[in-house]
């Protein structure tokens, strides 16, 4: 595992007009460099660490909420670790989520 790893988030929420709650976020994640196996099991990848920032906002009303978000904003290329299905000569790297920009709504009941 990562020899360092951690995690920053801010949130804010307030209120805009009568009824009308804003709200706003942003996250800082962090992985440091590591192998992707262990020394003399083969022949480990060294995976660059991960700098991923998420970042949304929105607007609250009643039992409705609406956001507009961006995660991996930089589109920081690692990857999440090494997987081996059935052929071991063909490992898969799977990647963190690319830049992905999307709209959320929730509504309760």
């Amino acid at each position: 595992s990562a020899p360092w790893a951690g995690a920053v988030m801010v949130d804010y929420r307030g209120e805009i007009a009568g009824g009308l709650n804003g709200v706003a976020g942003i996250a800082y994640r962090y992985k440091a460099s590591v192998d992707s196996q262990l020394a003399g099991t083969g022949q480990p990848f060294r995976m660059g660490a991960q700098n991923i920032v998420d970042l949304y906002g929105g607007v609250n009303f009643d039992k409705t909420s609406v956001r507009l978000y961006g995660k991996n904003l930089f589109n920081d290329r690692s990857y999440t670790g090494l997987t081996v299905l059935t052929d071991r000569t063909r490992p898969l790297f799977p990647p963190v989520q690319p830049f992905t920009i999307g709209l959320q709504l929730d509504q309760s009941f």
